[in-house]
Parts: structure tokens; C-alpha cells; sequence
């Protein structure tokens, strides 16, 4: 397959089933999507996303986004972002939904040495980057931006197993009404209920902040 293990795929909507597929065949087994206008965006992008998640799972490809950012790993000096960060050997694990946590975030987390954004998550979702990153011995702290929660029960048992080990600090936004329609502007889904959320945080043991002031490291 030529050696490649990662797709970094910036074309126009229309084109990126067709680009997954053929990534496919190279036997590229893992793709960030980086552009916007998919589910999150209209009823086209949505049609879009899905035709693209069958030819991802025709060959077996995993996709992180659409509208993402992506991974930064300053650990092995690699970053898939066309934004420049700043690259810290920190012990500090990031898994977000928006990228401003990956721009702004020696002002917004203190710092990362891998983080994820999983922008639109129509497959590799804040459960997956979580578990991920709690599995890195490098990692001793886990900060986690979340606009929705997937996976109820499943977000329950990963985060319970990752904080046995280190903590998970978290940043719940679209805790509103008019909050959870923004976050599914961004996301292409609804926020979940902040009661439920809030009992979730606390059955996992995760630490809840309110914003990004409380410091949240």
C-alpha cells in the first residue's frame, strides 16, 4: 500500500467519497476530513456524509471529522492542523468538539501533548479520543470539551476506567436551550440534557468546570 497509514482529505464535499474510496483501495486504513459541510451543515451534507461512511466501511477506513482540526501528537512531531500550535512534550491529553480548544489552547487548557478534535464526529467520536488517550502512559491528564454526549453508557464505563488512572477534567458547552441548537450547528447533533449530563459527570468521576477560568489544569 505504498507505507500510508493516514489520509488528510481538504477537497470540496462532493468529492470526498470518491476520495475516501480511493484511499480505500491504497489501503489507507484511517482519514481526517478536514472540511466543513456535511450533517452539520444541510440536508445535501448529510446525504454526502453517509454515502462517505459507507465507502469508509466498504474498506474497512476509520474518519475522524468532517470539520476537524484533527490530532496533534507533539510527542511524535506530528500535527495534521493548517493552523500552527504550539508543540509541548506536556503530559496533558485533549479531546475536543470545536477547534478553538486546539488554537487557543495554552490560554484555554494550559498546554497539550495529544489532542483531538473530532469536529463532527461521524465516526471516531469524544468517546473514542477519550478512551485513546486514557490507554497513553505519556498522558497523566485528560481535558475534554464536549458540546454533546455520545454513547451514554458507553462515555460512563470509559470514563470511570480512564479516571482510575489519571483525571478527567471536562467542559460541558450548550448547556442552554439556545446553547445546545449552536452546538448542533457545529456537531450535526443535540446536546443532551444538562441534568443528565450532570449526573453522568458525576457517576464517572469526572471533574466538571464551568469555564475555561476555573482553571481547568
Amino acid at each position: 500500500n505504498g507505507g500510508f497509514d493516514l489520509a488528510v482529505i481538504s477537497t470540496p464535499r462532493e468529492t470526498v467519497p470518491r476520495v475516501i474510496g480511493e484511499c480505500g483501495q491504497k489501503g489507507i486504513k484511517a482519514a481526517i476530513v478536514t472540511n466543513q459541510g456535511f450533517a452539520e451543515a444541510d440536508r445535501r451534507g448529510g446525504e454526502l456524509q453517509k454515502v462517505m461512511l459507507a465507502e469508509a466501511d466498504r474498506w474497512g477506513m476509520r474518519i475522524l471529522g468532517p470539520n476537524t482540526l484533527g490530532v496533534s501528537n507533539s510527542f511524535h512531531r506530528f500535527n495534521s492542523s493548517f493552523m500552527p500550535l504550539v508543540r509541548e512534550e506536556v503530559p496533558v491529553g485533549l479531546v475536543c468538539q470545536s477547534g478553538v480548544f486546539f488554537v487557543g489552547v495554552k490560554q484555554l487548557v494550559g498546554g497539550m501533548g495529544i489532542g483531538i478534535d473530532v469536529g463532527n464526529a461521524c465516526d471516531i467520536n469524544l468517546v473514542d479520543g477519550l478512551e485513546w488517550l486514557g490507554e497513553d502512559e505519556r498522558i497523566r491528564v485528560v481535558a475534554m470539551h464536549a458540546e454533546e454526549i455520545p454513547e451514554g453508557r458507553r462515555f460512563l464505563a470509559v470514563a470511570e476506567n480512564v479516571g482510575r488512572r489519571i483525571p478527567v477534567v471536562a467542559l460541558k458547552t450548550g448547556r442552554s436551550e439556545q446553547g445546545a441548537r449552536a452546538a448542533a450547528s457545529h456537531s450535526g447533533s443535540m446536546a443532551s440534557d444538562d441534568r443528565i449530563v450532570e449526573a453522568a459527570f458525576a457517576k464517572a468521576g469526572v471533574l466538571r468546570v464551568d469555564e475555561t477560568q476555573d482553571q481547568m489544569l
